[in-house]
């Protein structure tokens, strides 16, 4: 059945593709939450604050990129309370691109390595709370540790309506070997007037947890979906800075009512 869904989903991805091929080098430094804009937590039915926060650092050029994704999670409901960080280490490469008659499309596929362990979650946790008025978790880590490895693709596309709005999808698969991964497919309208951009869109995902006793008790839900406002601007020439919220589902993968992100992307050239 899985495999009947994503091959649906790349089907349709490839149909509706088109996107805008990025060639400058940037870097990139994004962090995720299971908060609203207005700083309150989402509301967890299990648990407590489950997976709390992710911290990404990217680097791209034309053809290549380069991830660092740091995911903290925490959990009192298992044995006397522990908490493990997940680093996950990935690189991509484009793997075709086009554009005709108002379609385009980007295709890249990778791979990624996956650890759990100690990765400094507990700070990143603690500095995120204090600052939003939320209680501090001083919770050990675990001693279970695991680490796999996998391939990872994305297409993302989009059709050009007129001079200022898109519709657009972007299809994300990670398949490792230990059975863990993800689908997720978005599908939106995005628009944009000068150095102002902005995207409403849908998601659907599937995810299939990494295998460790406390990120699998903290992913409930493997089947999701919800909505997604995102608007970013540039600034200096240099700058761009991405503000992304949610509404519904379980975006970080675990019971969330809503979820933030914010990146801040410097171009080097």
């Amino acid at each position: 059945m899985m495999k009947i869904i994503m091959s649906m989903l790349l089907i349709t991805s490839i149909v509706l593709a088109s996107p805008i091929k990025e060639d400058r080098r940037s870097i990139s430094i994004t962090h995720s939450n299971d908060i609203n804009v207005l700083g309150e937590t989402s509301g967890v039915k299990t648990g407590d604050d489950l997976l709390t926060g992710i911290l990404g650092i990217s680097y791209r050029d034309s053809e290549a990129f380069y991830e660092m994704d740091l995911k903290s999670y925490t959990q009192r409901h298992i044995a006397n309370g522990e908490r493990v960080d997940t680093l996950s280490l990935g690189y991509l490469r484009d793997l075709v691109s086009g554009n005709h008659m108002g379609y385009g499309y980007e295709v890249i596929v990778g791979a990624q390595l996956i650890h759990s362990g100690d990765f400094g979650g507990e700070v990143l946790q603690n500095a995120i709370h204090a600052l939003t008025g939320n209680p501090r978790y001083d919770l050990s880590f675990s001693d279970e540790t695991h680490t796999t490895f996998g391939l990872q693709s994305r297409i993302s596309g989009s059709y050009a309506l007129n001079q200022n709005f898109n519709v657009y999808n972007n299809l994300a698969i990670k398949a490792n070997i230990d059975k863990s991964g993800s689908g997720k497919l978005e599908l939106g309208v995005e628009g944009a007037y000068e150095s102002v951009s902005f995207w409403l869109g849908g998601v659907i995902q599937y995810i299939e947890p990494f295998k460790h006793t406390i990120v699998e008790f903290s992913t409930p839900d493997k089947y999701t979906g919800y909505a997604v406002f995102g608007a970013s601007a540039r600034f200096a020439k240099k700058y761009e800075l991405m503000l992304e919220t949610t509404f519904g589902g379980a975006p970080l993968g675990e019971k969330d009512d809503y979820s933030t992100q914010v990146r801040l992307r410097y171009f080097l050239d």
